[in-house]
């Protein structure tokens, strides 16, 4: 339930600064009051009046009468400066308190109250008659009390106003150009006002003795202090919350009074009310300087408290670098052990594993080639696992080829960005020992190369070392990117960006020779053997790609590798990666060369995958295969032949959610078509543009609801729109913690979110999202719409990057496909381990999937047993420990499997995997415990998990006892019959 908003505490509730400061100043201003009740005169009363009669007075008399004639002017000439100088520290404390904390709030009302001091200075200087003026100066002191008074009230009522209207982002962008402006207009304010009061001949009469408003000029300040008070500076308060702020609020109280002495008490210059008023203008003044000392010394004492906690924190790291340091180099001279290890021991190694592999090969033909059986499947594992060793051992022979030219390459898969940071996972220490700043900027995610993965990694890792080995300060940056239309056509760069000491003109030539080295490098004792990059150099045209660098002496020096691209590589859709095929598709059948072409220039131009089939009989296997977005099939066809496509897809386990459209000549077919599970009829004449709005309104129908972090602008606003014609229901978040909440509330579709929004905090945002349990599960599409420095993202296969600054509807609706594809893929390997279990004579007519009970009888009273695990191959050595004890069972894949299949069925005995997919093994276990069929039932974790904490935890949730993994098939059937009799 959404909380209202609270309402503003009262005024005379101000937390930061103590009752009893309040009750001074108040018991201050009111304190003149009381005593002019009470009889006491503050005026200053001059003997003589008349100046001309000072001459008729002895010498001794006239040098007395005139210094008790300027008494009332020193007076107030000092009571004057004080307030003057209290507003002139205020805005340097101001200004000192702004060095620290960057706060803008306090230099612009510090130079509001300078300014303001600054017209009392022009005050005092009429009333002194140190100036030249047009005007009488009997009439303009009093003139320019009122104008100093006004003028310091609305100049800091500008101000503070000005900090509430602008926002933050127009305040911070630049700081100092605001408050220069500010100032200037402030001084252009006050310099136009006293060159008025200078120049003027007529000045109005301002002091009515005998009226009960006696000043009603100075209603003018008194009602701006009130305002002032009331409204203003509590919501300044409100929004800037500080002792500062604080007192403004109270320095307004003795403004009020001032101006309620000079309005309805001062009759004349240097009365009682008239220094009553100045004196408390001195307090005024004060209780704002007070405040911002007290802030400016809570300031100190924070930065004071930091400061300690980064020493104590950087002695805490300079120790642990330390540790590190020792460890590092104990693991270096343990990894050169090994490497002179692997070198001798190589032919001794290869000989037995060719042994291996050989017997292997003859038994796997014993017991029958391609056969499903036990026998065959453990030699078959044998074989693979054997032949992978040798193939590592051969690697590392195939090194010493490269100048032979006999080295033998091996193509696979890569991810890059992966690959990349395992290089800068290796490095870091050695950047860190250095002290410096070691970072990844990849502009290319999940982009994969074909290519031999050791000898990139070398590579690479050659690179590497070498930027951080020649520099001693500053950074070095590994960039990933593509370019299109290069030397090698679409091409993939790596680069290595220092700032180390370069490379002279004359040594770049020597760089990719045997022994090359630089002559900087040899002055300055660098260790190296001067063939990392040559061998580099030579590895990189073996794989078809080359090295160039840039080098400027003494600043830095970047080196790039260059690989070529395989055609299929295309950011704009159909992407062949880690994750298989991108973007949006539909499977045809049976559709005529004509129609067909239309539909294929129609989807291209949307970038849709089209995929044709004119055999029935291979369809089904094509959809498997390309998992479409949406499903067409020419009805009239099908029906013609009697093939049962339909059936099939909609019997399928897979393929059953895929959108169908049915194309007919005979609308008539309409009804038996829906009725047996298509979606769409279309006529064959319809326009094939006609098909494409179909097909993204069918392949959006998942989708329900969306979630769009730090999506703004016209570009949110147009997504908006596109969503919501789409019947999607849209939520937008700005804030990291905001977004994690609505994720878990929600559980939409998908994020969307820009890592460049300026409000986001993208680091904090992706690691929660990894992090969480609930969230790290829901699709995000994310992109870099502002192009700012991005933060490193965890890849998965429920994230798709879009390398697009401000991607489309289309383009969202693509990168949505992409993983319901992968979903729909995990789905296809279940399905096809189904089918490869049902096929297998040994488990024909005993395998249990999802829940179907086994043929297998069970002897006695055995408990049927379930076994909760989503690894495959942990599954398949579970289920054959439990088929050689003769205990039946049953198989889940995740834990909401384990919920429904534990509702169809009675199981005596749980063996729980705890790191499953979607429910974790603890939250399955709480679930049964809560129910009165599972309260006492047995549950067996089978976990990596072995400390006592962890044993410990997972007991709490309800679980009887732990097996741990690795499996051994003693330990497990002893903790199951422990149980089962």
């Amino acid at each position: 339930m959404n909380k209202g908003k609270e309402l503003p505490a009262p005024l005379y509730l101000l937390p930061s600064i103590p009752a009893s400061v309040v009750a001074v100043v108040v018991g201050l201003s009111l304190l003149p009051f009381a005593l002019i009740l009470l009889g006491f005169d503050f005026g200053v009363n001059t003997p003589v009046h008349v100046v001309e009669q000072l001459a008729l007075l002895p010498e001794e008399d006239l040098l007395n009468n005139l210094k008790l004639m300027m008494v009332g002017p020193q007076l107030h000439t000092l009571l004057e400066w004080s307030a003057i100088m209290t507003a002139v520290l205020t805005a340097l404390l101001a200004f000192s308190h702004f060095s620290m904390t960057a706060n803008i709030t306090t230099p612009v009302i510090g130079i509001s109250l300078l300014c303001a001091g600054a017209m009392d200075a022009f005050h005092s200087l009429v009333a002194s008659r140190m100036l030249d003026t047009v005007a009488d100066t009997a009439a303009l002191i009093p003139f320019s009390w009122v104008v100093a008074r006004s003028f310091n009230a609305l100049l800091v009522l500008l101000g503070v106003g000005t900090l509430l209207l602008l926002s933050s982002k127009t305040r911070n962008t630049n700081p100092i150009r605001f408050l220069l402006a500010v100032t200037a207009v402030f001084v252009l304010l006050g310099y136009l006002i006293t060159q008025w009061c200078i120049s003027a001949s007529n000045i109005p009469v301002t002091i009515f003795p005998h009226d009960l408003i006696k000043r009603p000029f100075d209603v003018i300040p008194l009602v701006a202090y009130i305002f002032a008070g009331a409204f203003v500076f509590p919501a300044f308060k409100e929004k800037y919350p500080s002792v500062f702020s604080d007192s403004l609020v109270i320095s307004t109280i003795p403004a009020i009074a001032v101006e309620l002495h000079m309005v309805f008490g001062s009759a004349a210059l240097y009365d009682s009310h008239y220094y009553a008023a100045h004196g408390l203008k001195v307090l005024a003044y004060l209780v704002p300087f007070f405040g911002l000392l007290f802030d400016y010394y809570a300031t100190y004492q924070k930065d004071k408290l930091k400061t300690a906690q980064l020493h104590q924190t950087y002695r805490e790291l300079e120790e642990r670098t330390l540790q590190l340091s020792s460890s590092n180099k104990r693991l270096e001279k343990a990894n050169h052990y090994k490497s002179e290890f692997m070198a001798s021991m190589s032919h001794e190694l290869r000989t037995p594993l060719n042994s291996v592999i050989g017997f292997t090969r003859i038994l796997l033909k014993d017991v029958g080639e391609g056969e499903l059986r036990r026998e065959n499947l453990a030699l078959e594992s044998i074989y693979r696992n054997s032949t992978h060793l040798l193939g590592l051992i051969n690697d590392i022979l195939d090194l010493s080829k490269i100048d032979a030219g006999r080295m033998v390459l091996s193509e696979e898969s890569i991810v890059v960005g992966e690959l990349v940071n395992d290089i800068k996972m290796e490095l870091t220490p050695l950047a860190e020992r250095k002290k410096l700043a070691f970072t990844v900027e990849n502009y290319a995610r999940n982009i994969s190369v074909v290519s031999d993965k050791a000898k990139l990694r070398q590579m690479l890792l050659n690179l590497g070392s070498n930027a951080l080995k020649y520099t001693t300060q500053g950074s070095v940056v590994i960039r990933i990117e593509t370019e299109k239309y290069g030397p090698l056509g679409d091409s993939l760069t790596i680069a290595f960006k220092d700032t180390g000491i370069g490379i002279a003109d004359e040594d770049k030539k020597k760089l990719f020779t045997e022994f090359g080295r630089a002559e900087e490098v040899r002055l300055r004792s660098i260790e190296g053997s001067g063939l990392g990059l040559m061998i580099t150099a030579r590895l990189a045209s073996l794989l078809g790609g080359y090295v160039d660098f840039d080098s400027v002496y003494g600043v830095g020096s970047e080196f790039r590798l260059h690989l070529a691209l395989p055609q299929s590589v295309d950011t704009a859709g159909g992407r062949d990666t880690k994750w298989g095929q991108k973007g949006l598709a539909i499977v045809l059948l049976g559709v005529d060369a004509e129609l067909t072409e239309a539909i294929e220039v129609a989807f291209k131009r949307e970038l849709v995958s089209v995929f044709l089939e004119e055999n029935p009989d291979a369809f089904i296997g094509l959809c498997e295969k390309v998992l479409p977005d949406v499903i067409c099939f020419n009805a009239d066809i099908v029906m013609t032949f009697g093939h049962d496509v339909l059936p099939q897809l909609c019997e399928h386990s897979v393929l059953l959610g895929i959108p169908k459209i049915a194309l007919s000549i005979n609308e008539d077919n309409k009804n038996r078509l829906l009725g047996s599970g298509a979606d769409l009829l279309m006529l064959n004449s319809d326009n094939p543009k006609k098909m494409v709005s179909e097909f993204v309104k069918l392949s959006s129908l998942d989708i329900s609801n969306v979630l769009l972090v730090g999506v703004e602008g016209e570009q949110g606003k147009t997504l908006e729109k596109n969503f919501q014609d789409y019947g999607i229901h849209v939520c937008v978040s700005h804030h990291a913690d905001d977004a994690i909440a609505q994720a878990r509330e929600l559980k939409p579709d998908f994020l969307l979110v820009n890592l460049g929004d300026e409000k986001l905090d993208s680091t904090r945002l992706m690691v929660l999202l990894n992090s969480d349990e609930q969230c790290r599960k829901i699709y995000q599409i994310i992109y870099n719409g502002i192009g700012r420095h991005r933060p490193v993202v965890f890849s998965n296969e429920v994230q798709e990057e879009l390398a697009l600054g401000a991607p489309t509807f289309t383009d969202i609706l693509s990168a949505a496909a992409t993983l319901r594809r992968r979903s729909r893929a995990s789905l296809m390997r279940i399905e096809a381990l189904h089918r490869s279990l049902m096929k297998s004579k040994e488990y024909s007519g005993s395998a249990q999937v999802r829940g179907v009970p086994l043929t297998q009888q069970r002897e006695g009273n055995i408990p049927l047993i379930l076994v909760v695990e989503d690894s495959k191959d942990n599954s398949e050595l579970m289920d054959w420990i439990l088929v050689d004890a003769k205990l039946s069972h049953d198989t889940a894949r995740n834990g909401r499997e384990a919920l429904n299949l534990v509702l169809e069925k009675t199981y005596g005995l749980l063996l729980l995997d705890i790191n499953l997919p979607d429910i974790n093994g603890r939250e399955v276990a709480r679930r049964l415990r809560a129910t009165s069929s599972y309260s006492e039932t047995p549950i067996i974790a089978v976990t990596v998990l072995s400390s006592k904490s962890d044993i410990d935890e997972l007991k709490s949730c309800g679980i009887n006892e732990v097996v741990s993994k690795p499996l051994d098939q003693e330990a497990l059937l002893e903790v199951i019959h422990r149980y089962i009799a």
